[in-house]
């Protein structure tokens, strides 16, 4: 259990990463996103703790980059995977997993999203589609 982290966060996250096909992958924020967790950092934390059996290979940075302890087994893990590097670098518009999120900005009062071709007022997490999560 993570100090401070609810059961049902982790249950969450764990259930996200499980579901990041082979040759995709996501970023921290990604997954913590999709779960609803409170931050990318307990995406960091879960895995840490209990990522031995879920993909934690295509959880990556929100660069493109691994963690420097892991970068040699995770992006040969990746490449296995058919998910190529160049100089440490995974292309996250070619192999990211899911909807791409768009673009928010806060206003004075509440969250803007730019999907379409209008902004429109949003919640945070509301730009991505459950359908993403049942991948």
């Amino acid at each position: 259990m993570i100090a401070g982290v609810e059961h049902e966060v982790v249950a969450r996250v764990r259930a996200v990463i499980a579901r990041i096909p082979a040759g995709r992958v996501a970023t921290y924020g990604d997954v913590a996103t999709l779960a609803q967790a409170p931050t990318a950092q307990v995406v960091g934390q879960v895995l840490s703790l209990e990522g031995a059996e879920l993909p934690w290979q295509r959880v990556l940075h929100a660069s493109g980059t691994c963690s420097p302890h892991l970068r040699d087994d995770q992006l040969a893990r990746l490449r296995a995977e058919g998910v190529p590097s160049v100089d440490g670098k995974v292309d996250l518009r070619r192999y990211r997993w899911g909807k791409q999120p768009c673009r928010r900005r806060w206003t004075s009062r509440n969250w803007v999203c730019s999907r379409s071709d209008t902004w429109k007022t949003t919640r945070m997490a509301s730009c991505w589609t459950s359908a993403t999560v049942r991948r």
